[in-house]
């Protein structure tokens, strides 16, 4: 009995003792098994305790990952507030009554899993908008080139696409612990333009095209094969339709059609046509070529490069070349041959030409006389006659004062320094229909116009009569004729031999010249009217015709 008695005194002796040890355990430190982050805490202080925290948390990580790219921030970047007091509380917290509780200071295990924190303010807004332009990416399309003779293939793929508000949200709902925390936030996907699919067909085409060996057999020649490099540059990728297409570059094939060419091809012997004052007098020489039919050759080569169904090899003949024509042309010392020159030059360049001799057997020749064209200066020819028509009327007198000065300087400047201005002003007195009236009394043609749309307009054959008029006096005679003509130092004067007095004419690109020409042989009256030439031109034929005329 006395026995039974001792135990439960030591029993209650115990119970005592643990209450009293639980009454006395103090309120700011951990209870014995308490745990933080899977750690045992007990017996810690609450001042312990915060500096772990913090340090769990000065340490701690976010990875915000959509699937395939991950955005890692520190928690305490991100704006969050540590609540370690409150972490302390979970660990510390033992009540009065509880202590009463025999052996409740061990039955209690107290536990902190996570962080106690809270996300708020301008850091999280920045880092949740950074976030998300670092986890969002636009798709990639499909692509197919080309490069170095090899094909580059890239295959499509989706983007994604994360709003910030969805970063906060998770962010701001995810438990925290020590070291990293992970968590997936949603993504949009973003489909490329351009799939796989879409450029398969051209992509199979490509391949073929450069693993195909192409063989261009020229019959009696050899074969020649084009390398990769070579049908690499034939092919062209069009991804700016769909699906895409694979085209041949037909200009670089040909290309390298003509070097072939170029190799193998036989030039042919010219043939020489002698040609004398427009006639032909005897064809010497002459021999066919060959070459390649490029242009075939071409179209064949350009689709068995991406048509697997055709033969790899393109057989070609060469095909015959006719020789070409050289024409030797000469004029005879005659009127047939002044003729036939002019003829020709007039009809093979925009040139139009009279030439009338004044004395001696009086040849002459005229090609294209009747066109009428921009006159350029040599309207003032007629602007002349018109002046002194008014000046033997009375009307005008030489001392006459118009513009700056009178009316003999007035027309020196026209006719010698071909300025515009007194012949404008003198038209504007005569009046341009008048002019057009007095000049077609005087038997010019309807080609020379005043009244032209868009330039004073004449004809070479209408300038060639008023330097024979000129010359003969028929139409200006007297003081008149010797103030008409004048020498100018370019065009049909650097040409021919002798004194030549003349009246050029340059507008836009019309290039003229009417002259008289005193030669060492003869008398002649010479028009040259061109566009598109120059006066070293105009030259050159007065050059010719003269040693025609004059040998």
């Amino acid at each position: 009995m006395w026995k039974h008695k001792r135990l439960f005194f030591v029993a209650g002796g115990i119970l005592i003792a643990a209450i009293c040890a639980q009454l006395l355990y103090p309120y700011d430190m951990a209870l014995p098994l308490a745990r933080s982050q899977g750690s045992v805490v007990g017996f810690r202080t609450r001042n312990e305790l915060a500096a772990q925290f913090q340090q769990q948390f000065e340490s701690a990580s976010v990875a915000v990952a959509n699937g395939d790219r991950t955005a890692t921030r520190k928690l305490s970047a991100l704006g969050a507030t540590l609540n370690a007091d409150r972490m302390a509380d979970t660990l510390t917290a033992y009540p009065l009554w509880l202590r009463f509780i025999p052996f409740s200071a061990i039955i209690m295990q107290p536990q902190v899993k996570t962080l106690d924190v809270e996300l708020a303010g301008t850091k999280l807004q920045e880092n949740t908008a950074s976030i998300a332009t670092e986890l969002s990416y636009s798709p990639t399309d499909a692509t197919l080139a080309i490069n170095d003779g090899k094909l580059a293939v890239v295959a499509a793929r989706n983007g994604k696409t994360v709003t910030a508000k969805d970063v906060r949200s998770a962010l701001i709902t995810t438990q925290y612990t020590a070291g990293i925390t992970k968590m997936t936030v949603k993504a949009v996907n973003a489909p490329p333009a351009r799939a796989d699919a879409d450029i398969a067909t051209a992509k199979a085409q490509a391949e073929l095209a450069l693993s195909r060996t192409i063989t261009l057999n020229i019959q009696g020649k050899g074969e020649f094969t084009p390398d990769v490099a070579t049908r690499a540059s034939w092919l062209v990728i069009k991804l700016d339709v769909t699906p895409a297409t694979l085209t041949v570059d037909r200009d670089k094939v040909l290309q390298y059609v003509n070097g072939v060419n170029g190799k193998v091809a036989v030039s042919p012997q010219s043939v020489t046509v002698t040609v004398v004052d427009g006639n032909e007098t005897g064809r010497n020489g002459g021999t066919n070529g060959s070459a390649l039919d490029t242009a075939a050759v071409t179209d064949e080569l350009s689709v068995a490069l991406i048509d697997g169904a055709k033969p790899a090899t393109v057989t070609a003949a060469m095909q015959p070349v006719a020789p070409g024509i050289i024409y030797a042309r000469s004029y005879t010392n005659s009127q047939e041959g002044l003729r036939a020159y002019v003829a020709y030059a007039t009809s093979t360049q925009n040139v139009r030409i009279v030439v009338q001799q004044l004395d001696g057997p009086g040849w002459g020749a005229s090609g294209r006389a009747d066109e009428s064209l921009p006159s350029a200066s040599t309207y003032k020819l007629f602007v002349a006659k018109m002046l002194f028509k008014k000046m033997d009327e009375g009307a005008i007198h030489w001392d006459d004062p118009i513009l700056d000065t009178n009316v003999s300087g007035c027309f020196d400047r026209m006719t010698i320094a071909s300025t515009n201005p007194c012949a404008v002003e003198w038209l504007q007195q005569f009046g341009r229909d008048n002019m057009n009236d007095y000049v077609h009394f005087l038997g010019f043609s309807g080609g020379t116009s005043f009244t032209h749309p868009t330039a004073v307009h004449t004809t070479a054959g209408d300038l060639a009569k008023f330097m024979i008029g000129l010359e003969n006096g028929s139409l200006i005679g007297g003081d008149y004729r010797n103030r008409s003509s004048h020498p100018y130092r370019n065009g049909i004067p650097t040409g021919v031999k002798g004194t030549v007095y003349d009246k050029v004419g340059f507008l836009w690109d019309y290039v003229h010249d009417s002259a008289i020409v005193y030669g060492p042989k003869g008398t002649y009256v010479l028009v040259i009217m061109t566009k598109g030439y120059s006066y070293a031109y105009i030259a050159n034929v007065a050059r010719q015709i003269e040693s025609i005329m004059y040998p």
